[in-house]
């Protein structure tokens, strides 16, 4: 039988270069946007997937660069789960 192979998924480096320039294109001010409990719910959940993810997952960064690393990670989880 004749297939095609799935692709592989790209890895983090190559997802980062994807994002990088959106990232780095917003200098905008800070915007409060609110939430409902299930999407706090939903972004809980998907943040603890990515946490616990072997090939994706926190990082190693400087103060001035942009992303989540274990202190930032900690931080977002403990003001989601107050609201």
């Amino acid at each position: 039988m004749g297939g095609t192979r799935p692709q592989a998924l790209p890895g983090p480096a190559t997802i980062w270069q994807m994002f990088k320039p959106l990232l780095i294109k917003y200098q905008g001010p800070m915007k409060k946007i609110k939430l409902t409990q299930n999407e706090v719910d939903n972004l809980l959940d998907v943040l603890n997937e990515w946490y616990n993810c072997d090939t994706l997952g926190v990082k190693e960064l400087e103060n001035n660069e942009i992303g989540l690393n274990d202190d930032r990670y900690q931080a977002l989880i403990k003001k989601l789960n107050k609201e």
